[in-house]
């Protein structure tokens, strides 16, 4: 999975304006969770949305899909996306993410709110520029 997922990064970073920035993040998080081990998105600092491509969004658009961004200081940024339709064992889940990247140290924090559960998940890690 982690190759197909480099791979749509790759795709990211062919079709995308020179000053855009792709990471690849490996994450750390429980086993099993909501939140993916590798997390690939692109960053135009600047601009109010980003692309974010995951293992979950694989699964479920198998494309890369809009998140909001929002500058919270100094080098760090959030990103919002929601994933609706992640396979389970019952229903579907619906998982409403943030992810907070510091660029200057390309540290990266994930969380997930899992909707009609009372359930959050969390991850972190390192990314490198693509």
């Amino acid at each position: 999975m982690k190759t197909v997922l480099l791979g749509a990064a790759s795709a990211i970073v062919m079709s995308t304006a020179a000053f855009a920035e792709q990471y690849v993040c490996n994450i750390k998080a429980a086993k099993d969770s909501f939140v993916s081990p590798v997390l690939a998105f692109e960053l135009v600092p600047g601009q109010d949305s980003a692309l974010v491509y995951d293992v979950f969004v694989h699964e479920v658009h198998g494309e890369p899909v809009a998140a909001k961004v929002k500058k919270m200081g100094g080098d760090k940024y959030r990103l919002q996306w929601v994933v609706n339709g992640i396979p389970t064992t019952t229903t579907p889940a619906r998982v409403s993410y943030r992810a907070t990247i510091d660029i200057a140290t390309k540290q990266v924090f994930v969380r997930g709110n899992i909707f009609a559960a009372d359930n959050t998940v969390q991850g972190r890690g390192a990314c490198v520029i693509e």
